[in-house]
């Protein structure tokens, strides 16, 4: 039998029924291959994310440990800086400091941690007498000074403690109560913990965090830094910058 070029070739029905199967079974498992290998891909990339949770985790808790471990390591400040001042009182000799303070401690009922005091520092680098210093302000080196500044240096850091629990219980400490004789503008003077560099770093981050929100303070006490929310709620304790994220 002879066919013309353009003659096509009959196929039988059961046949082209035959291919057709065979080809939507290969469709079909072509298809299930694909979804299998997107369970996979879905797998890898959860796995992946997982790792990459880990792994940031590991580092958050790393960098912690390295601050947790600089924290304790820091040497308790045993400083305390009186600020505000006037340059008429004589402050020129460590007695004249010591009678200072040792008004200031009166004053705040406090008299027996004088005896404790090892050493005073002056500092004349106050601004305007008018300008309160803030934790936050930097004394102007252009800004001429009118009022002057002193550290005393404590023995021991349950002393300057006290002083700072004795000041918090007294209030707003004034010239007035100091120096009683005092004819002048009575302006008030200001007492304030020293803090090694790693927790004043962390002091102002915390402090600007709860002013953020709208937590009420943030204050040290016995060398440990503490926020509190309300009158009314515990403080918590601020060891690591981590725990910033508490202050909400």
């Amino acid at each position: 039998m002879t066919l013309r070029n353009d003659e096509i070739i009959p196929v039988p029905t059961d046949v082209t029924v035959e291919i057709k199967a065979q080809l939507d079974s290969i469709v079909a498992q072509v298809n299930a291959i694909n979804l299998r290998c997107k369970k996979i891909e879905d797998l890898i990339a959860d796995a992946n994310k997982k790792n990459d949770d880990t792994r940031n985790a590991l580092a958050a808790t790393r960098a912690e440990i390295i601050q947790l471990k600089e924290y304790l390591l820091i040497q308790p400040s045993t400083e305390m800086c009186v600020y505000g001042l006037p340059l008429f009182l004589p402050h020129d000799t460590t007695e004249d400091l010591s009678n200072i303070f040792k008004s200031i401690l009166n004053v705040l009922r406090a008299d027996r941690c004088h005896q404790d005091v090892l050493r005073y520092k002056l500092i004349i680098k106050s601004g305007p007498a008018s300008a309160r210093r803030t934790d936050d302000d930097k004394p102007s080196k252009s800004a001429r000074s009118t009022t002057f500044s002193f550290v005393a240096v404590f023995t021991q850091n349950v002393s300057r403690a006290h002083v700072i629990k004795r000041k918090r219980i007294h209030g707003p400490l004034k010239l007035s109560e100091i120096v009683p004789d005092h004819a002048g503008p009575d302006v008030e003077v200001g007492l304030y913990e020293q803090m090694p560099p790693y927790v004043y770093k962390l002091f102002r981050a915390a402090r600007a965090r709860a002013k953020q929100q709208g937590w009420m303070s943030v204050y040290q006490e016995d060398g440990q830094l503490y926020a509190r929310k309300t009158r009314d709620t515990e403080p918590i304790g601020i060891f690591t910058e981590t725990d910033l994220a508490s202050i909400v």
